[in-house]
């Protein structure tokens, strides 16, 4: 007997919420073997990893910056700064 166990909740409108408790064998015997033919995981390329920097137009499309206040050079720029070219991380 597996000591493995999957533990879920459910909610549904007709039945309210419920808990239920799955056995780690029934898991395991409902797998079914990887398929070798089939890759892990895309790569994309390197220039995709990267978020293109913020402009003002974006800025004001976020809502970030209103139209009716208009910032100086160097609020826009440290705004910019601060929201611009992240490079996207798959790690936690």
């Amino acid at each position: 007997m597996s000591l493995l166990v999957l533990l879920s909740y459910y909610l549904f409108p007709e039945t309210g919420a419920y808990q239920r408790t799955t056995n780690g064998d029934f898991i395991s015997d409902m797998l079914v073997e990887k398929n070798q033919e089939v890759r892990d995981i895309e790569l994309r390329d390197e220039s995709d990893q990267w978020l293109e920097p913020w402009n003002s137009a974006d800025l004001k499309r976020l809502c970030l910056l209103s139209e009716k206040k208009e910032l100086g050079r160097e609020a826009r720029e440290s705004l910019l700064a601060q929201v611009s070219r992240k490079k996207i991380s798959n790690s936690h």
